[in-house]
């Protein structure tokens, strides 16, 4: 035994790598494995920046790994040399290599029939750098727009697919919504509206930021972003997302039981530090000061940014702040609100369906109030501002076969302009269009999943606004996500919605039902949703237990005079009732996870 192959570290890496090479991995005899040995040597290389080193080890694993042999080990290569040549800021090298690698990707993707889709999304997920480093060479070479319009394509690339199916580079690239025009993006904006366009990369994350008179790129230049291993940059925002991953999925794994516990429990009690933490790692003072004279800004995450209340970090608290999965989801949304009838407003209001399993129906008074009492108040309440004649509001007491399967929710979609759902959601990372709602069979003895996918061909041109108010779309602590973020709210939106309002987040079902409340309370006194849900989280963190006794009995007087159904009207005064025996000066809903895990995506 050799003892050099005991050696640790970087060195006893290279060492194991090259030991093959010289005693029985030869060249002419064995190419596949002296062009993957090659590779690996080249991949340490460059992790510790030994940019030349890694360059011939790369160009040594080519002279083996041929097109005609091992075109995907090739491309694995290529991937790595194009990183590589961004990291010495080399752009023609780079431009080059990513030339013949995208072209060597597209004819590896026409040779799939036409049939296999899922050899096709398989391609495309393992070589997705390719289409990723596009916008840094872009950048490199100083084209700002087509590094944007890329970056784009890309977004829309993952969204189609999942949810359209598999389309070709160029049905792409000629379709105007997927990869819109410079002069598609301007429309969006005005002199005080600003996009903030997140994209990232393999060589770092790039922030765009798209005002009417400009377009501005930060941190762009890969060679100041690299090496990636230095603690900086990305991997610095991997950290911070698989550390408030972890906290969350354990304070997600806590018993109910231990209710009273959770509420000190790291993630929930640090979530304002920890994204004070996140601002500094998204470089978002820099970000702020191209922004003078903006009032309104629309939010547009990369990936796991999706999944974090981002508006939470910007300083400017009076900015008017709103999401959108892509800029084509937004120049979908222009386009149908000059269709919309704001005349008319019909809610489709829908109680949790999983409550009428028979196997989860509630025996005891304490289980009943836990599962049915504040999504009855939400919804009773809520009803009352938008219901039109005939309530829509689902309810045991009101309707024998209330809406509980997805055929009745389909039926009942085109009669409506409006929907609250307060039943559960998630999201699928393995199969992102199988994220979907939860509902049950007729027989109520199975529960059902409308999913993203089927969502997104309903047609919901028709309605102003969604509410997913007890839909979760956080992940949990052992994934990520590598392509584009794709779940309910996007489907929503691909379907026609105008607005949706989520949460990132499981929360309190009593904080919850306050705020969806005061927030239809100010949406129909003729607020925007995006005005409207801010003013309903500023109310709830700053409410006291004596305002909230106060609002409550005006609720309960105007749902006495919208005859709303007397169970949830009791109920209403039974809280009453449990926050008179409170401090009146406590902030009991203070805390940021009662509040900021609500976020709207509108234009």
């Amino acid at each position: 035994m050799n003892p050099e192959l005991n050696k640790r570290g970087y060195e006893g890496e290279l060492i194991s790598y090259r030991y093959p090479l010289n005693k029985h991995i030869y060249q002419d005899s064995h190419p596949e494995g002296w062009g993957y040995l090659h590779h690996k040597i080249g991949v340490a290389q460059y992790e510790h920046q030994e940019y030349n080193n890694a360059i011939n080890s790369y160009h040594c694993a080519l002279e083996t790994l041929t097109v005609e042999q091992f075109p995907e080990l090739r491309l694995e290569v290529i991937q790595d040399l194009v990183k590589v040549y961004l990291a010495k800021g080399d752009k023609d090298n780079a431009d080059d290599y990513l030339f013949q690698g995208l072209k060597l990707l597209n004819q590896l993707l026409d040779k799939v029939p036409i049939e296999d889709e899922d050899q096709r999304l398989r391609l495309e997920a393992k070589f997705l750098t390719f289409r990723q480093l596009t916008v840094n060479v872009l950048l490199e070479k100083g084209e700002i727009i087509e590094a944007l319009r890329n970056a784009e394509l890309e977004k829309n690339r993952r969204l189609t697919h999942i949810i359209e199916g598999y389309k070709t580079e160029t049905q792409l690239k000629t379709d105007s919504k997927i990869y819109p025009s410079y002069k598609q993006i301007e429309s969006l904006l005005n002199p005080e509206k600003a996009i903030i366009y997140w994209f990232n990369s393999p060589m770092g994350l790039i922030t765009f930021i798209i005002k009417q008179n400009g377009l501005i790129p930060l941190n762009p230049n890969p060679s100041k972003n690299v090496p990636l291993n230095n603690g900086g940059g990305v991997e610095s925002l991997e950290q911070w997302i698989k550390k408030w991953d972890e906290d969350y999925q354990d304070y997600r794994g806590k018993k109910d039981e231990e209710k009273e516990n959770k509420k000190e429990h790291p993630w929930r009690f640090h979530i304002s530090d920890r994204l004070e933490n996140l601002k500094d790692i998204l470089g978002i003072s820099d970000i702020e000061k191209e922004l003078e004279d903006i009032k309104e800004l629309i939010l547009i995450p990369h990936q796991d940014l999706h999944r974090f209340p981002l508006h939470f970090i910007f300083n400017q608290k009076d900015w008017i702040i709103s999401y959108l999965p892509s800029l084509q989801i937004g120049l979908n949304l222009k386009q149908k609100q000059q269709q919309l009838n704001n005349s008319q407003r019909e809610l489709l209001s829908i109680e949790n369906p999983r409550q009428y399993l028979r196997d989860e129906v509630c025996t005891d008074e304490e289980n009943k109030e836990k599962h049915l009492l504040y999504s009855e108040i939400e919804c009773g309440i809520i009803n009352a501002y938008l219901a039109t004649v005939e309530p829509s509001i689902i309810t045991i007491e009101d309707f024998k076969n209330p809406i509980i399967t997805i055929e009745d929710f389909k039926k009942a979609i085109p009669n409506h302009t409006h929907l609250h759902f307060t039943g559960h959601g998630y999201y699928n990372f393995d199969v992102p269009k199988r994220s979907a709602l939860e509902f049950i069979n007729e027989s109520r003895e199975e529960k059902t999943q409308l999913t993203a996918s089927e969502i997104s061909h309903l047609n919901f041109n028709s309605y102003e606004l969604i509410t997913l108010s007890a839909c979760e779309t956080a992940l949990n602590g052992q994934q990520t996500i590598e392509s584009e973020y794709v779940g309910l709210v996007s489907a929503f939106l691909k379907g026609g919605a105008n607005c949706v309002v989520s949460t990132l987040w499981t929360v309190d079902e009593t904080s919850s039902a306050w705020l969806m409340i005061y927030f239809y309370q100010q949406y129909h006194s003729g607020i925007v949703p995006k005005i409207a849900l801010e003013n309903a989280q500023i109310w709830l963190q700053n409410v006291t237990n004596q305002e909230l006794i106060i609002w409550l009995r005006k609720l309960l007087e105007y749902g006495k005079s919208k005859q709303v159904n007397g169970d949830i009207l009791r109920s209403i005064q039974d809280e009453i009732n449990k926050y008179n025996e409170q401090n009146p000066k406590s902030k009991v809903y203070e805390q940021d996870y009662y509040w900021l895990g609500f976020i709207v995506h509108q234009l």
